[in-house]
């Protein structure tokens, strides 16, 4: 019998202790995790702005740094587009008409100054950050096969402030002879006291738990892989 309760109070014992590890650590990341979570270089001048896909703040900022002669093109991200809800379908049916999100995206940056020729798209349908690094790697890669191989060097991702750090690490991983400069809107920038904002607690809590995901090797993947 003493033989069975060595090994299972040894086991209960690690638990204990990976336990207070755990805890420990988790008490030491709360205050710090704005500073985990986001990253913000100091950009220089490159061959291509991308916004991710998810937020219009993104595509407003991309489109000032495209004004300020950071890049001379935009890389826009087919990302998926969810299909209508009722709310859609009964907004239609009242003669409210919004434009889809791509038309809507395209219009956006006309109306900011990029040009029509300054705008390039890639992808279609992805649905996570790591689908939209490998998305515009074979962008890339279709790029550089032409006149321009070799060339391209230099992106700035512009995406939100608590979503940064993963997504750098996302690109730089898919494509590591890429430099990747990372910047971001004001909108969506975590409190330093975020436990005590509501939108900066979700999305610390949030991402915290994707940014674990994707260290764990977690990847979500669409249905159907993206071109």
């Amino acid at each position: 019998m003493s033989l069975f309760r060595r090994p299972v109070r040894l086991f209960f014992q690690i638990i204990g202790v990976l336990t207070v590890i755990g805890l420990f650590a988790v008490a030491l990341a709360v205050p710090l995790l704005p500073r985990i979570l986001q990253v913000e270089d100091a950009v220089q001048k490159a061959d291509y702005v991308l916004p991710l896909a998810g937020n219009w703040h993104r595509l407003i900022k991309a489109a000032e740094l495209y004004k300020a002669g950071y890049a001379p093109k935009l890389a826009l991200s087919n990302a998926r587009v969810p299909p209508p809800t009722r709310f859609h379908e009964i907004r239609k049916a009242m003669g409210i008409e919004v434009p889809a999100p791509r038309e809507m995206r395209h219009r956006l940056m006309i109306h900011l100054g990029v040009p029509e020729n300054a705008l390039l798209a890639f992808g279609e349908g992805h649905i996570s950050t790591s689908e939209e690094a490998e998305a515009f790697q074979n962008f890339l890669n279709q790029q550089m096969a032409g006149s321009q191989a070799g060339k391209l060097k230099r992106i700035i991702l512009v995406t939100s402030p608590f979503h940064s750090r993963r997504a750098k690490l996302i690109f730089e991983a898919a494509m590591p002879d890429m430099r990747f400069m990372m910047t971001s809107p004001p909108e969506g920038r975590l409190k330093t006291r975020w436990w005590l904002d509501q939108k900066s607690a979700q999305l610390a809590v949030s991402e915290g738990f994707k940014f674990l995901f994707y260290l764990l090797g977690g990847r979500f993947r669409s249905p159907v892989a993206p071109s």
